[in-house]
């Protein structure tokens, strides 16, 4: 490991080996197509649970796997396989993600969020392989995930101990000490390939970057170690962004690593994730371009209205998914011009700071039906990548266990530039009537 300034390269290849020092995959590549394991569909994308797979089945020492939730089958397989010749094989899961979703009754489905129902339902019918309408405990052997991991006797921890609120969302594997992938993606089949239930889904959109480095890997296998030990949240020891040489034929890649969540009122602003989002945004050029699941940091937007101000000419492309785009505490409505008030309390949030001169290349993408709009990615400049598990969220600032990453390198800003392309083509710009209308009824509910 060593400190470097922060300019980095990336060297990217085709093949799925990991000759290759860094590279990227999307699972909506429009390039790219393969036939879904578990629906039998061909779908466009990189497969990432093949890749992942691939990472496995190399893997001869360890295998270090933090995911928020997993529920694909042939990749628990894989980690058995892997456990079976002898690999050190540990998984860390978000508590309420190492559960199992078998046995929920219509009436405890019933008690259960929107969210949470959905994700049962579509579980259970892939878990019901000839559809008969009961679930075998031989079906449930062999497409379980969590069964299957477990029934193997791979240890699995979660973070139900921790004292601190917050989800474990890091989305990491670690292969050997060697080699390193971090996704925005869930291991699922919603977050890879497509819900199991609606054919015309093709997954949430989402990337994944593999690293070929030993002391990239070896910091992030610390990170699992904390976790592994029960140390999550901010009982985890606090580091500053920390840069990485990663060495190639053709160039050095400078990879920037920060892992949440910051203690703000100990460390400032400054040394958290949104801190670092922030600060790389505000050196910006030329452009911006950016797709979010999440986009609530009232810091980054003010940081993106100061430089505007200063930078009128700076092309900026914000999108967001649907489901957050048009919340109260969005940061598309600042940028829009607009506020929306709780519709809990009836209060703004006491930061809001609407934009006077609305932004005008803001938008909601298409997606198929089921699918959201999961990456958590911006291109600054063409050559600089913000990347990895951090939504840019107050929660994943402060609360989260999260991955995030800065990466200069044009080749790989290409690629995520041609992804942000692809969405922005089929975006809906500006406030809908959609969200105009329930500003309206929130202001007519609060008496307004």
């Amino acid at each position: 490991m060593k400190k470097v300034q922060l300019l980095l390269v990336l060297l990217f290849t085709s093949s799925l080996s990991f000759s290759a020092t860094v590279k990227a995959y999307f699972n909506h590549n429009q390039d790219k197509s393969y036939v879904d394991p578990y629906r039998k569909i061909e779908k466009p994308g990189d497969n990432l649970e093949a890749i992942l797979i691939k990472a496995i089945d190399n893997a001869k020492k360890t295998i270090d796997f933090a995911v928020q939730e997993i529920n694909l089958s042939n990749l628990a397989k894989a980690l058995v396989k892997a456990k079976k010749r002898g690999v050190l094989v540990r998984v860390v899961l978000e508590d309420q993600y190492n559960t199992n979703f078998v046995r929920y009754t219509k009436d405890e489905l019933a008690r259960v969020n929107e969210h949470l129902r959905s994700k049962i339902v579509e579980h259970q019918k892939f878990l019901d392989k000839d559809r008969n309408g009961y679930i075998t405990k031989k079906e449930i052997a062999s497409r379980d995930a969590l069964t299957i991991i477990k029934n193997a006797k791979i240890e699995v921890r979660d973070d139900r101990s921790s004292k601190f609120r917050g989800l474990m969302h890091h989305k990491f594997v670690v292969i050997d000490k060697k080699y390193t992938l971090v996704s925005s993606a869930n291991f699922t089949r919603s977050g890879v390939h497509g819900d199991f239930n609606k054919a015309e889904s093709i997954g949430n959109a989402n990337a994944m970057i593999a690293f070929s480095s030993k002391d990239l890997s070896r910091y992030f296998s610390n990170e699992f170690g904390y976790m592994w030990e029960g140390k999550f949240k901010i009982a985890k020891p606090f580091r500053e962004a920390t840069d990485f040489i990663v060495k190639s034929a053709e160039g050095d890649t400078y990879v920037r690593t920060h892992f949440s969540p910051t203690n703000i009122k100990r460390y400032g602003m400054k040394s958290s994730g949104n801190g670092l989002i922030a600060r790389v945004l505000a050196r910006a050029k030329k452009s911006i371009f950016a797709d979010l699941f999440v986009y609530s940091s009232q810091h980054i937007a003010d940081t993106l209205l100061t430089l505007r101000k200063k930078k009128p000419k700076l092309n900026i492309e914000f999108l967001v998914d649907f489901h957050f785009a048009n919340r109260y505490f969005s940061e598309m409505l600042d940028m829009w011009g607009l506020k929306m008030r709780n519709p809990s309390t009836c209060f703004y949030e006491f930061d809001n700071n609407p934009w006077r001169v609305p932004e005008k290349k803001l938008g909601i993408p298409w997606m198929n039906k089921g699918d959201k709009l999961h990456h958590k990615f911006a291109v600054v400049d063409g050559k600089y990548i913000i990347f990895g598990s951090h939504n840019w969220s107050k929660s994943a600032n402060s609360s989260n266990d999260e991955t995030l990453l800065v990466i200069e390198n044009k080749k790989l800003a290409k690629q995520f530039s041609k992804e942000h392309e692809r969405l922005f083509s089929q975006a809906n710009f500006g406030p809908s009537d959609f969200l105009l209308d329930k500003i309206d009824r929130i202001d007519q509910d609060c008496g307004e």
